[in-house]
């Protein structure tokens, strides 16, 4: 989950990701549209989870 602000004003949260990998980094691309203008919205963000999930390969 995460929190970002539409260029509307209004503050959306965004629950629906997608995975992305790019490398060795996992990514988690957020979604949605904001209820008050109807506008698409999207983020890339970078979980903490997701990195101390990580198995390294050597």
């Amino acid at each position: 989950m995460t929190k970002i602000k539409c260029h509307c004003g209004a503050t959306l949260i965004l629950v629906k990701y997608l995975m992305h990998l790019e490398g060795s980094l996992t990514f988690r691309d957020y979604y949605g549209t904001c209820p008050v203008c109807g506008k698409e919205n999207e983020t890339r963000d970078l979980n903490e989870d997701d990195i101390t999930d990580q198995e390294y390969l050597f």
